[in-house]
């Protein structure tokens, strides 16, 4: 999901900063009409159509502001739930780190109550015992082989 995030905040970004360049070159535009010139070639003129069309610009400009106003939200939202995570992240990580450090302990005692244990004699005793049971389990396997031969 963080990468989802991150995606979004990236097209959002990309809008945004397009948005900036674009009322940049409206404002451009009309800087040249406020003085009573052409916002293509410069030349100054005097009529109707030029105040539409500076009025027409005044309300992209408007408009972009606007959009950048709200790009510039969704922008901080995402940001935030972006941390959010990487906090839960870091969480989870620092359990994880805290269970492999609580299971290395009780490896670590486990060998040490092994290591204790083998010390005994009748845990030396046991164990002979027990591999005896092995090898006599062993060779009736193989008198129970010979016999089916």
């Amino acid at each position: 999901r963080y990468n989802e995030w991150n995606a979004k905040e990236t097209d959002i970004t990309k809008l945004y900063n397009t948005e900036i360049l674009q009322k940049k070159e409206y404002q451009k535009k009309l800087d040249l009409l406020k003085q009573d010139k052409c916002p293509t070639c410069g030349t100054s003129f005097h009529s109707d159509d030029f105040e539409a069309m500076r009025n027409s610009l005044q309300e992209k400009i408007d408009n972009c502001d606007e959009n950048i106003k709200s790009w510039s939200q969704t922008i901080k939202q995402i940001s935030d739930t972006k941390q959010q995570f990487l906090q839960g992240f870091q969480q989870v990580q620092t359990n994880l780190n805290k269970i492999a450090q609580k299971r290395n302990e009780l490896v670590i005692e486990a060998k040490s109550i092994q290591n204790a244990a083998s010390k005994t004699s009748e845990y030396k005793s046991i164990q002979k015992i027990i591999l005896s049971s092995i090898i006599i389990k062993e060779q009736l396997k193989l008198i129970k082989i010979q016999l089916v031969f």
